[in-house]
């Protein structure tokens, strides 16, 4: 009685990782995967990062007229490129 279904207890969420932000940015290089994403949202690229380890950058890709948006899971950040293609973060 009083147990919500599906619920996470709070001590059970990986801890907030904290990201220097790289607006227009890409980071090549140093990928661990690719991950084809259903919306055009950067944000699940960081979560993504957040729930892995071994991230310790991100780089997200908005959709263009050869793939819908994808991210770029990565074990370290690299050299940024300016590129208005993307946004990146590099986890702290």
């Amino acid at each position: 009685a009083g147990t919500d279904e599906g619920a996470v207890e709070d001590d059970a969420l990986p801890a907030a990782a904290t990201y220097l932000p790289l607006p227009n940015t890409r980071l090549p290089g140093n990928d661990l995967y690719l991950i084809e994403l259903d919306a055009p949202n950067w944000m699940l690229c960081r979560q993504a990062c957040t729930e892995d380890e071994r991230c310790g950058a991100w780089t997200y890709r908005k959709p263009n007229a050869g793939s819908g948006p994808i991210c770029l899971i990565k074990s370290r950040a690299g050299l940024p490129v300016p590129d208005t293609c993307c946004r990146s973060g590099v986890k702290q």
